[in-house]
This record gives structure tokens, sequence and C-alpha cells, in this order.
């Protein structure tokens, strides 16, 4: 073989090596891209199966009531808060930059421990009391009366308890003081800080709503879930995670880390037409024009198929805004909830930038995910949380 053959050979061979290599990278990139994209699906399908099975559970034992937490917060089982920023949380950063856009909706759900429920009783000895005639549960003290003893192993000093009159379609939040040594609960009225309600509202000491022996009490549960975005380490780039406050908004416990690399959370919640049932609506609807329901006002969300007397009810103690608010929670049946999760790591390859080069900027898709190089995947679900149909909540 002459010189010239063997670098002709030789060359052929490196082009040859070269192809098969660059063959090689392309499959391991796109099989790398396809994992993280099954990464992200696996990552989904955890988040909305955790999410569906609290949801599942929003309002056991007061379905869609009227929630007074204490003073004058009034809320549904369900509490979006669109765009949380959480301004006075330390740990928590909302997405910056280029993905600013990207910020989440935060989600609270409060629900009874129906297994821990117990009826009140008119407390013995105890005539007229407040607006109440000859059947008190709240007696002089200020303790609540119970038909039995309430287990101590069950309702321990501190537990939070909602109390729930089905004939109002009102609970109230209240915090145990002490374990119960007799058939009463001895409480602080309100949850954390936010003390006993007004005296105009239904929960308020003097109030109807405690005349009944037909409300009931139970351990009062609540968690709460988020996208955090805050660097990992000072300094660091920004890495978003779905977290979990396992005891919501008034417990001890913190929020914690659920799953990386969930970059974004967006809640509606679907309200009912009691005069036409089954025709819902969505809150937030760009469309329709409607905000969401944590945004409404008397302007812009009238209630669908008019007002009842239990709406009158419910809007007592608040005002104008606040009692559209109560009486829209009323109708809530369902929520959809939107996740969008993305790939570990960007791929150069698929970034895709508009503008010139000191104002360039990602292109964005129809739904307004950038085109960065991450590898993303929406999941969108609706749940109906059974308690709200089961409540009595209809005229």
């Amino acid at each position: 073989m002459t010189l010239v053959e063997l670098m002709t050979a030789s060359t052929l061979s490196l082009v040859v090596i070269g192809g098969m290599m660059g063959a090689g990278i392309r499959f391991q990139t796109q099989s790398l891209g396809q994992q993280q994209k099954m990464m992200a699906q696996q990552s989904l399908r955890a988040a909305a199966d955790l999410l569906s099975l609290e949801l599942e559970k929003a309002g056991a034992g007061f379905g869609a009531a009227r929630l007074n937490l204490g003073g004058a917060v009034t809320q549904g089982a369900l509490v979006p808060v669109t765009g949380d920023t959480f301004a006075s949380d330390g740990t928590f950063a909302a997405p910056d930059g280029e993905y600013a856009g990207l910020i989440s909706d935060s989600l609270t759900i409060y629900s009874g421990v129906t297994a821990a429920t117990i009826n009140l009783a008119c407390c013995p000895g105890v005539g007229s009391l407040g607006a109440c005639g000859a059947c008190s549960t709240r007696n002089g003290s200020g303790n609540i009366c119970t038909a039995v003893q309430p287990g101590s192993g069950t309702f321990s000093a501190d537990s939070q308890l909602v109390f729930f009159n089905p004939t109002m379609g009102v609970a109230c939040a209240q915090k145990l003081t002490s374990a119960p040594n007799s058939a009463a609960f001895v409480t602080s009225e309100g949850l954390g800080s936010l003390g006993a309600p007004g005296g105009s509202d239904p929960c308020a000491s003097a109030s109807t709503f405690w005349c009944s022996a037909s409300t009931f009490a139970t351990q009062l549960s609540a968690v709460s879930f988020r996208v955090n975005w805050k660097p990992v380490a000072t300094g660091g780039a920004q890495r978003p995670r779905l977290q979990r406050d396992p005891d919501g908004p008034f417990g001890p416990l913190p929020f914690q880390d659920l799953l990386w690399d969930v970059e974004q959370l967006e809640v509606r919640l679907l309200v009912d037409d009691l005069s036409n049932p089954g025709a819902f609506r969505f809150y937030p609807d760009a469309a329709a024009g409607r905000p969401a329901l944590d945004q409404c006002t008397v302007a812009t969300c009238p209630v669908a198929g008019g007002l009842d007397a239990k709406d009158t009810a419910l809007a007592l103690g608040l005002s104008a805004n606040e009692g559209l608010r109560a009486q829209l929670q009323r109708r809530v049946r369902g929520v959809e909830v939107s996740l969008v999760s993305r790939s570990l790591t960007s791929d150069p390859a698929q970034v895709r930038r508009t503008g010139s080069s000191e104002h360039a900027h990602f292109v964005t898709t129809a739904d307004g995910l950038p085109l960065d190089g991450f590898a993303r995947r929406r999941v969108v679900f609706q749940v109906t949380p059974r308690n709200f149909a089961l409540s009595e909540v209809t005229p």
C-alpha cells in the first residue's frame, strides 16, 4: 500500500468515525432530553395526585360554608391567592427577570377531621343568654357545651376546631386552650392572632349561631401549597420547587420542599348558578372578563341567579365586597388546577430569543412559557370536593 493510499484510507476512517461519534452524541442528547421530559412528567403526576387527594377532602364537615377564622377574616374551604408573593416571608422568592411572568398562585385547603366530630348541646342551667332563648350551647363562662365529653386523646390542647351550623351555612374556627375534662370545650376565639369575630358576625359569641344543638364541632385541618423560586445557595440561580405547609397558615410548621422543578401553579374555582345548576363559571376567566374570586368586587362579579335569604345571612358583618365573595364561595363546586414542570437542565440548542442583543428576550409559547431550552410539561385537572355537594348549601 502506497503512502497516498494509506493517507486516503486514514482520512476516510476518520470521516466514518467522526460521523459515528456525531450520531452517537446526537442520540445521547436526544435520549437525555427524552429522559428529562419523562422526569418532568413524573413530577407532574406526583404533584397532581397529591393535590387531588387534598382537594377531595376540602370542606369535610362543613362543605362550602362561610368559614370565619377569627376577627374579620372570612373565606371558604378553598383559598387560592392569585400571584401570591408572601411579602413577609424571607424564605420565599417569586420568579424574577424573564421568568417574572411565571409567578404562581398559592392554595390553602381547609377540612374537618370527621372521625373526631361531636355534637354540641344546650348548656345545663343556662337560661336566656345573648340572642338565645331556652337553649344556648355557650355558658356564662364562655365554655361551649357538648353532648358527651370530648376525648382528651382526640381533642388535645392547642387543637384547631371548627364549629358548623348547617342551618346557617356558617362555620367558625377556634383554638382549644386545654384538653377537655368535662362535657365542654374551653376555647379561645379565632386562630393565631386574629382574635374574636366582630359583634355582628354570625360567629360572635352572642350570635344565634350558638343557639342550636344541631351545631357540631370537629378538628380543623389545613394544608397550603406554593411554588418557591428562592435560590438554594446565596447568590445562586433561582430554581423552582413545589412546597407544602402541612399545617397551614396558623400552624407552627414551615413550608417544606415537595417536588423540584415544578415552576407554576395556577388555580381556578368553578362557581355554580343555584337557579340553573350545572351552569358553572370559572374564576378567573380572562376571556369572560372575570377576575379571581379573591379579587372580585360587587362591580365585577355579580352573582348568577340572584341572591336568597341565606346569602343575606352570609354577608352579615362583612363589607359589600367581602359579602359578595362569601356568597360566591357558597356556590363553589369544584376547582381546576394547572401545573407546569420543567427539565433539570436547559438545552442551548433549543433556546429562542428575539430583539436586539442588548434587549433580547425569550420567545414565548402561546400559553406564555419561555423557549429557554428547558423541556416543559403542563397538566390541567379538575376536582369536585365531595363535601361541597353533600353539605347544606342550597336554598
